[in-house]
């Protein structure tokens, strides 16, 4: 929530997002759809590769 705070916030302010942080954003949403199909109706469930993959993309994606 504090991340699409911030990108409205640049946004207004006119910054726009470099092409990197727009691709890191992509593949953030794309793997939480991922996991919530994985999941179906129920809660959903994060795998040890889920939990690797957002403890690497917190390292590479500063701005997230």
């Amino acid at each position: 929530m504090a991340t699409q705070l911030r990108s409205i916030s640049r946004m207004v302010r006119g910054e726009r997002p470099t092409l990197s942080a727009l691709i890191l954003e992509m593949i953030a949403l794309r793997h939480q759809i991922a996991v919530l199909e994985r999941s179906g109706m129920r809660r959903p469930c994060f795998r040890l590769r889920d939990q690797s993959f957002w403890i690497l993309l917190a390292r590479w994606w500063s701005g997230w």
